[in-house]
């Protein structure tokens, strides 16, 4: 799983806006269950606090698969 995150996290926070790149350091951290966030944390050198933001603002999101922009 820690390779499949780094993969995913190194080819899309580059492209992503700074809210953007928190929820989805948020999202990534839950999807890797727990020390998640310790583990995004140490792969990217964002701040634990950022990461937790993160989550809050995806919790907030609405779960809509097929929504678009």
């Amino acid at each position: 799983m820690e390779k499949a995150l780094e993969t995913m996290v190194g080819k899309m926070a580059p492209l992503l806006d700074e809210r953007q790149r928190r929820i989805f350091l948020g999202l990534a951290a839950d999807v890797a269950g727990r020390g998640g966030v310790a583990e995004v944390v140490a792969l990217t050198g964002a701040g634990k606090n950022t990461v937790y933001q993160g989550k809050r603002e995806a919790g907030d999101l609405p779960e809509d698969p097929r929504a678009r922009p």
